[in-house]
């Protein structure tokens, strides 16, 4: 059976036994390829690896891109949380916006990288595993973070 039908079998036969035992179906950090499938229940998506061969997930959601870092990796799997990541090209949003946004905002930092660019970020932590609605609501927050720093910063930044 190939990878992919046996992994889609799998999860088709974890979805079932959690329907009937009560216990919903979690996923982790260590299947790059569940978490990938769900991220595109929200846009797009595709599974690269990252400058140290660990997985990393591109993804869009409403037109903007984002990146899933993984990390806490054995051998380039095996990975414990993950962070989300958004980068703008742009050098007009000051520290005094970053800061008041990130005053009033509890899952997700805001900062000027070293070039001075906004990005956002978000850590989740898999270890041990959440269940597929816990990950997805982390997913509707990410949307959701993106699209208010791009409403309350980028769209206010002086041009």
């Amino acid at each position: 059976m190939p990878a992919v039908a046996l992994r889609s079998w799998l999860l088709a036969g974890l979805m079932s036994l959690a329907a009937t035992t009560g216990h919903a179906a979690t996923v982790d950090a260590t299947d790059p390829a569940a978490l990938l499938n769900l991220v595109k229940g929200f846009g797009s998506g595709t599974l690269d690896k990252d400058d140290g061969g660990d997985p990393m997930i591109k993804g869009r959601i409403n037109g903007v891109g984002y990146v899933i870092f993984f990390f806490g990796c054995t051998d380039n799997k095996a990975c414990q949380s993950i962070s989300f990541y958004a980068g703008w090209d742009m050098n007009t949003v000051t520290p005094e916006q970053i800061a008041d946004w990130n005053l009033n905002k509890r899952f997700a930092k805001a900062y000027l990288d070293k070039s001075g660019q906004p990005a956002i970020s978000m850590d989740v932590n898999l270890q041990g595993g959440v269940t597929t609605a816990n990950f997805e609501d982390n997913l509707d927050w990410w949307q959701t973070l993106m699209t208010g720093f791009k409403a309350d910063v980028l769209d206010k930044a002086p041009k």
